[in-house]
């Protein structure tokens, strides 16, 4: 599966907005190199989001540069039924 995460203020691009995909199987969550979209707006990096994905706010987890992750909509009943919601 497929997930795009935003970060605000990332080590790697202080003071802005990066989109990142992320690849998660079995065992293994494993962030592309390169981001998909850095900018110094929110907006603009969530409309780089494809398609077919919902999103998922923060959570206390999260690493404190993450604003919220996308992930694809077929598996929004099984997401939100594993988080409790």
């Amino acid at each position: 599966m497929i997930i795009y995460v935003i970060y605000r203020n990332p080590l790697d691009a202080p003071g802005l907005f990066v989109l990142r995909r992320w690849m998660i199987r079995p065992g293994s969550r494993l962030p592309e190199k390169n981001p998909v979209l850095v900018s110094c707006c929110l907006e603009e990096v969530r409309a780089a989001v494809p398609p077919g994905h919902f999103c998922h706010p923060r959570s206390p987890m999260d690493e404190p540069q993450v604003v919220e992750q996308w992930i694809p909509k077929q598996y929004e009943a099984t997401f939100k039924q594993a988080m409790g919601h």
